[in-house]
């Protein structure tokens, strides 16, 4: 029986990724339905199912988190994603069953990201693109220190692995690696921080008179390029966010967008039990 139900879960995500284009972000003003899903074969999918339950399934078919929005007859529910950054399933005649529970989200630009972790989280809103790039650079000429990592920013940095299309904070771009998508960034030999965007245009974001640069996306919401000595800085933006939390790059069309910080997220990792479904439901009419 065991083995009937891992294969049924298993065709069930073949399912999700060949109904849909697999990709691992949904923006605010985008929706999933009808089997339609975010995610990556290799690590798992955040699906709204045709029964109406929105699960997170892992790499092996194994339902980590479910919304419990399933029965009473429920066919082509609808996942929204607002401009105060909730996640929103409703029913075909707009009947809300759940809703993500960070309530006090500003209005703006979110994004909800499968994570390489397995989880899926909600960043925002957008704090710096590179469309505003003129104005969002900021050199130190003085010798700069990073600051150390708290406890819980190198546990951050020891789980969350890296993604081709996104960075998280904490994580560097160097020489020798780039984020790519339709566009792409990178860090060249000559300590220009590049964008590439789909037409094959090289835009350079700003670049430093030093050696062995790198590009770091810190707990604050910037970008910051730096040589090896910290002598010289620039930042993006300009002025850090006063709220410390994770924030994330994404490479969106033929822009870099950072989200954060850090709104809700499933919260799954590190479950004991892995067949355990984590259900952090709201009140809804699923109990009637």
């Amino acid at each position: 029986m065991g083995i009937q139900r891992s294969l049924l879960l298993l065709w069930v995500m073949a399912l999700c990724w060949s109904s849909s284009t697999a990709y691992n972000v949904l923006f605010t003003g985008e929706t999933l339905a009808n089997q339609s899903s975010i995610g990556f074969p290799e690590k798992g999918s955040f699906v709204m199912q045709l029964d109406c339950n929105l699960v997170l399934y892992n790499e092996n078919g194994v339902p980590l988190f479910h919304t419990n929005t399933a029965g009473f007859g429920r066919r082509n529910c609808i996942l929204s994603f607002t401009n105060n950054g909730r996640l929103v399933v409703r029913t075909p005649a707009g009947r809300t069953l759940w809703q993500s529970p960070n309530f006090n989200s500003p209005i703006g630009d979110y994004a909800a990201v499968f994570r390489p972790d397995g989880d899926v989280a909600i960043y925002g809103p957008v704090v710096w693109s590179s469309f505003a790039r003129g104005e969002s650079m900021e050199t130190a000429q003085k010798q700069q220190q990073q600051p150390e990592a708290t406890g819980e920013e190198q546990e951050l940095l020891g789980n969350r692995p890296m993604y081709n299309n996104m960075l998280f904070s904490g994580q560097i771009l160097s020489g020798n690696r780039s984020i790519k998508d339709l566009s792409s960034l990178e860090v060249t030999n000559d300590c220009q921080l590049l964008l590439t965007v789909e037409s094959g245009l090289r835009i350079v974001l700003g670049g430093l008179e030093g050696e062995d640069c790198f590009a770091r996306l810190n707990f604050r919401g910037q970008l910051t390029l730096l040589d090896d000595t910290y002598a010289h800085k620039l930042a993006w933006p300009t002025t850090a966010n006063p709220t410390r939390g994770e924030y994330v790059l994404i490479l969106r069309g033929s822009a870099a967008l950072i989200y954060g910080p850090l709104a809700w997220s499933t919260n799954v990792r590190g479950v004991p039990n892995p067949q355990a479904i984590v259900n952090l439901m709201l009140p809804s009419d699923a109990k009637k």
